[in-house]
């Protein structure tokens, strides 16, 4: 493929920050006026943007789709609350995914389904690359993420949820896209396992992304959970059973944040990790300073020991290749809550971004 025919591609799938839900009228006007703060020239500043790929080694998108919440939705409206919390660009900002909110994965739609949506979201396009063409969020971020790498095969990414199930097509695509001797981690912050096989006969979801992730993995035990506390299973069964490791929210609260970062730290480094995806579901963050999400919990983390254990990443040498801040649902809760919420999903995204700048 031509890099020509890369960045038509690409303009298919994505949409300005900010543009990624669709609004014929309702709620439009909130996503032009939040992307004139962001890019004061608008569309054209994106557009431009997006041509530039190759000049830059780390970028950040944003898919808006809670299709695969299964609790309470809400967290699609998370891409534009936590930019705006940002309040300036960090680093190159590709948009969003496009999302029909009824959708998460092409293979839960038929033939016919398929068709009728390549129809109404790309009706300008020739045929030919319409009908090769996703239409799910999934399954649209895995296309994006590998017409990307293409452009600049070092590319690291920075991701804004959306519900957790999010997390899927970023990470396997950059797992994909790694040699057989690279060892990649996963730094996971929730209040949650994720490691169901299925929920309700779907594979990939909220709920079973982590699962499928520890399946990528050279190891399970590469994949790290911390602030577990919300589970059917002591720690033991998932670590046994499963072969991961969990820290749970218990363990880290009785713990320093110096304490807690060293050992997370060394986990990885022990094992020969020297490339890690942080994934940040935000419910991990005790419900006190972060209640705006589908499912807060008590008893959880507080700021400083998520951010201890992101900064011992930096000081022991292991590479960021990718990460996110997910579920973060701004129309939910009060006004205090939704603006602490969406305060430390900005901080923890911009700890994360140090840590993915420094090695």
């Amino acid at each position: 493929m031509t890099e020509d025919a890369i960045y038509e591609r690409l303009n298919l799938l994505l949409r300005p920050p900010g543009q990624g839900i669709h609004a014929v009228s309702s709620g439009l006007s909130d996503g032009v006026s939040f992307m004139k703060l962001w890019m004061p020239t608008f569309k054209e500043a994106w557009i431009e943007q997006i041509k530039n790929i190759p000049q830059h080694s780390i970028c950040m998108f944003g898919i808006p789709s809670d299709a695969g919440a299964g609790i309470v939705k809400g967290c699609a409206h998370g891409t534009t609350a936590v930019r705006k919390s940002l309040f300036a660009q960090p680093v190159l900002d590709l948009g969003d995914i496009f999302c029909i909110p009824h959708y998460l994965s092409d293979s839960m739609l038929n033939d016919k389904q398929i068709e009728a949506s390549r129809l109404a979201i790309y009706p300008d396009c020739d045929e030919s690359v319409r009908n090769s063409l996703p239409v799910s969020p999934l399954d649209m971020a895995a296309e994006m993420v590998r017409l990307v790498l293409a452009l600049r095969p070092d590319m690291r990414f920075c991701m804004i949820g959306g519900d957790h199930s999010v997390t899927w097509p970023l990470i396997k695509s950059l797992v994909d896209n790694s040699t057989e001797k690279e060892k990649i981690g996963v730094l996971h912050f929730d209040a949650h396992t994720d490691m169901l096989e299925q929920r309700l006969g779907v594979d990939i979801c909220f709920s079973t992304w982590a699962y499928h992730t520890s399946q990528l993995l050279h190891k399970p035990d590469h994949l790290l959970q911390i602030g577990i506390r919300a589970t059917a299973h002591p720690k033991e069964y998932w670590e046994q059973n499963y072969g991961i490791a969990q820290i749970t929210a218990k363990e880290a609260l009785q713990s320093s944040a110096p304490q807690l970062a060293k050992h997370c730290a060394q986990h990885f480094s022990s094992r020969g990790v020297t490339k890690i995806y942080i994934s940040n579901d935000i419910d991990a963050t005790d419900k006190s300073m972060a209640p705006s999400c589908g499912t807060p919990e008590a008893g959880g983390l507080y700021p400083h020991h998520i951010n201890s254990v992101i900064d011992a990443m930096i000081q022991e040498g292991i590479q960021v290749i990718g990460m996110d801040v997910v579920e973060v649902a701004p129309m939910i809760g009060t006004t205090p809550g939704i603006m602490s919420t969406c305060r430390n999903a900005a901080l923890y995204f911009k700890n994360q971004l140090k840590a993915m700048q420094a090695n």
